[in-house]
């Protein structure tokens, strides 16, 4: 009986909390207003002894959820939870067009129903965007109940001419890259499991993200910069990176380092040398360890 967020079939309309039960009974007497789409329960964090399903092997690492699972030992810390989550949704029902936060990776994988995916490659993204740059086109086609305004999207054409669609099926597993926005549409019913993931070779895209807020976000705020300390300045920069991204720069430099001691501590009962291990560059930019990443393995 956790708390989860249910949000309206429209992707940007507000969501509320309530209860799993509140929805399941919800469900079950379901019928005319508008339908109810449960997203983000974070059943892995909820319930870490039910052991519900074991992610497939290929998406490993997982430096994200492994870190809040670190900040999360031993805490009731609410804000430590994670990035897996638990999706219910009747047909109808669906998600507008998004990109992962902190320009993750993730996967999705259809435990019952049938969904529609529609994606867009990150050099398309511009042709989402409204004709006075604010906010993106919730969908590339008229449907679930919504029409986009063409004179206000007025490229999504070629959005939809660089689109992918996919029909994902029951059991079948989805993989987003980083920076591809999509919306997803619940042809059936649906139950579906769904992580946001940074792995080694994708880690880099949430450098570039956050080298990009961090340059926008002190720029928006360049006018407090003599009012306060350097460190203060550079501490409220950080936090408007954090309200924006969903991280900021200091945390995920904890993330990469705990990245490197679990690499280096799987090395060893490996039985390497650590030569092959995990790899991390530094630079004199303040930034530090969010210059650049990558692993390498042996062969």
């Amino acid at each position: 009986d956790e708390a989860v967020d249910a949000q309206g079939a429209y992707g940007e309309r507000p969501t509320r909390s309530m209860q799993v039960s509140e929805y399941a009974s919800w469900w079950r007497d379901r019928g005319k207003g508008a339908l109810l789409y449960l997203k983000d329960w974070h059943l892995t964090a909820e319930f870490p002894d039910f052991n519900a399903y074991t992610p497939p092997a290929i998406f490993s690492p997982d430096w994200l959820n492994e870190w809040y699972d670190h900040k999360r030992a031993g805490s009731d810390d609410v804000t430590a939870r994670d990035y897996r989550f638990a999706y219910i949704g009747p047909a109808g029902s669906w998600t507008s067009m998004h990109s992962d936060v902190l320009r993750s990776s993730s996967w999705s994988t259809n435990v019952c129903g049938v969904k529609r995916w529609t994606l867009v490659p990150p050099d398309a993204t511009w042709a989402l965007t409204s004709s006075t740059g604010r906010g993106i086109a919730p969908l590339l086609r008229t449907g679930c109940g919504e029409s986009v305004d063409s004179a206000q999207f007025c490229a999504l054409d070629i959005a939809r001419a660089a689109s992918v669609v996919v029909i994902q099926q029951p059991g079948e597993t989805i993989y987003v890259p980083p920076g591809w926005h999509h919306s997803v549409e619940n042809l059936t019913d649906c139950l579906s499991i769904n992580h946001n993931w940074i792995h080694p070779s994708g880690a880099i895209d949430s450098v570039r993200l956050l080298l990009a807020e961090t340059e926008a976000a002190a720029a928006h705020i360049e006018d407090v910069r003599l009012m306060v300390s350097a460190s203060e300045f550079d501490a409220l920069v950080d936090r408007n990176v954090a309200m924006n991204a969903g991280m900021g720069c200091a945390e995920f430099r904890d993330l990469l380092s705990r990245a490197e001691e679990l690499a280096k501590h799987a090395a060893e009962n490996a039985g390497n040398d650590g030569d092959d291990g995990f790899v991390m560059s530094y630079t004199q930019d303040g930034l530090g360890k969010l210059a650049s990443c990558y692993f390498l393995r042996s062969e």
